[in-house]
């Protein structure tokens, strides 16, 4: 946004203005015209105009929220923050992730042109399934590093780069378009060695967690990692230099995924996650 211009309104020297308005928007009690279509100025409503006035305003006074700023302001405007009145889950997913921030950071003008990436869920994944309970949509476009940015997970802090991840067969390829899988659920394998639980899903014609569908399926499902309880193995993707697969776990209250697990290495609070397609 630009600094320079304009006098700050009267919102802006008040923080509780902008607490207050984050707060709403945070909790989708942002109006918004409908799936896909930002609000004109016209049809803004005297409160929501006010509420972008205050997080401008307050914006221009604190720079160091201004990133924080731009997000709210951008999602007000792109027609993904109203509250939905459906449960289909091909819209609340694909609603959860635009309003996490994939579509916006890979350019999408707006939810409407997101959905319009979105495949619809193969019949075979609409089943309820005991072994494999969590629907997923993975929007894999951004890549690692940048999905895991998303979603507030340590991996670039750790050093590594989505260079360094490679899947541990052709099976694994990570798709380059948004595509639906069902995760196991949270806890399963625990004591297990990876390498183990990996050959077992292999023989099962089952597809044991990558990098990438690990991150997807927290997105969507975070009880699958909680600090002291339990990490996830996902010995589908391995380190590009080593035979070491890639975990997600908590570490000094910070989500991590690292590429530094070995096959035989079993503990009590950590089990490999498997995932099966259409």
């Amino acid at each position: 946004m630009n600094h320079d211009k304009e006098e700050p309104s009267d919102h802006g020297s008040d923080p509780a203005a902008y607490r207050a308005a984050q707060r709403r928007c945070a909790s989708g009690g942002c109006p918004s015209q409908g799936l896909g279509e930002p609000l004109g100025q016209k049809d803004r409503p005297i409160e929501f105009i006010q509420l972008l006035e205050a997080l401008i305003a307050y914006d221009k006074d604190h720079t160091p929220m201004g990133a924080e700023v731009q997000e709210i302001i951008s999602r007000l405007t792109s027609g993904g923050t109203a509250p939905l009145n459906s449960e289909d889950p091909w819209l609340v997913q694909a609603k959860r992730l635009w309003d996490l921030g994939f579509g916006r950071a890979s350019e999408v003008s707006d939810f409407g042109a997101y959905l319009r990436d979105i495949p619809p869920i193969p019949k075979t994944l609409l089943a309820d399934s005991d072994d494999f309970p969590l629907l997923c949509l993975a929007d894999p476009r951004l890549g690692l590093s940048r999905s895991c940015s998303l979603l507030g997970i340590l991996f670039k802090e750790l050093k590594l780069e989505d260079a360094d991840v490679e899947p541990y067969d052709e099976r694994h390829v990570t798709p380059m378009e948004p595509f639906w899988f069902r995760f196991t659920v949270p806890g399963k394998n625990m004591g297990r060695s990876s390498g183990d639980c990996r050959n077992e899903f292999i023989a099962q014609n089952q597809f044991p967690g990558t990098a990438m569908t690990g991150v997807m399926a927290f997105a969507h499902h975070p009880t699958l990692v909680e600090a002291g309880e339990r990490a996830l193995d996902l010995p589908g993707s391995k380190h590009h230099r080593s035979d070491r697969h890639a975990c997600l776990w908590v570490c000094d209250g910070r989500l991590r995924l690292g590429l530094g697990r070995r096959d035989n290495d079993a503990r009590p609070h950590r089990g490999a996650g498997a995932y099966v397609l259409a």
